[in-house]
C-alpha cells in the first residue's frame, strides 16, 4: 500500500511538472504572438521628415543597413539583424534611426527566442521613443524572458498611460497585471473598467 501512495504521488508531481512547462510554453508563445501583432499594426516608417535645419540629414548607408537588416528578418534570417546594426547604431545621431534600429534588434532576438536579449534593445527603443507601443513590447519581452518583476512594472505603467492607442489590449495587460502580482505574492490591484 505506501508503494501505491509513493507512485500515485510521483504520478502528481510528473503531471503537475510537465502542467506548469506546457502553460510556460503556450504563454511565451502568445506572449511572442501578441507582440508580432502589435508591431505589425504599427509598422516602422520607411519614410522619414526631418528638420534638416535641428539635426543632420541621415547617411545614406544608415538608411541602406536599416532597409537590409528589415530584409533580412522578414526573410527569415533574424541573425543577420544584429550583424548589420550591432556594430554601428551606438555612433548613430538621428533619433529615428535609433528607434527603427533597436526596434529591429529587439524584435530579431523574439524572432530567435532569445526574450531577455530582446530587453535591453526595446529598453532602448522606449528611450528614443517613448511610446505605447514601444512599452508593450519591451513589457511583453521580460514577460517571455521571465524578468516578471520588471513585467509587472512596464505593464502597470502601460496601465496608467493617458489615452492608449485602441490596438493596445487593455484587458490583456490587466490580466497579466493580475496574474504576475498573484505569482509574486503581491496585492493584487483592482481595476476599473475602461470606458
Amino acid at each position: 500500500m505506501p508503494n501505491a501512495k509513493r507512485n500515485s504521488f510521483i504520478t502528481f508531481l510528473i503531471g503537475t511538472a510537465g502542467g506548469i512547462c506546457l502553460s510556460l510554453i503556450v504563454g511565451i508563445i502568445l506572449l511572442y504572438s501578441r507582440a508580432r501583432q502589435i508591431a505589425k499594426l504599427n509598422p516602422i516608417p520607411t519614410a522619414q521628415t526631418t528638420n534638416t535645419f535641428l539635426s543632420p540629414s541621415p547617411e545614406p548607408t544608415q538608411a541602406s543597413l536599416l532597409d537590409a537588416a528589415e530584409s533580412a528578418l522578414n526573410l527569415g534570417q533574424p541573425e543577420k539583424v544584429r550583424e548589420l546594426l550591432y556594430p554601428t547604431i551606438e555612433g548613430w545621431t538621428s533619433n529615428d534611426d535609433k528607434i527603427r534600429g533597436y526596434r529591429l534588434l529587439g524584435e530579431a532576438e523574439l524572432a530567435q527566442g532569445h526574450a531577455q536579449l530582446a530587453g535591453p534593445y526595446f529598453e532602448r527603443l522606449c528611450f528614443y521613443g517613448p511610446t505605447a507601443e514601444n512599452l508593450f513590447l519591451l513589457a511583453t519581452a521580460y514577460d517571455a524572458g521571465g524578468n516578471i518583476k520588471n513585467a509587472l512594472a512596464k505593464y502597470q505603467e502601460l496601465s496608467k498611460w493617458e489615452n492608449p492607442p485602441p490596438e493596445l489590449d487593455i484587458e490583456f495587460i490587466n490580466m497579466r497585471i493580475y496574474d504576475i502580482s498573484r505569482a509574486l505574492g503581491t496585492p493584487v490591484p483592482t481595476f476599473t473598467p475602461v470606458q
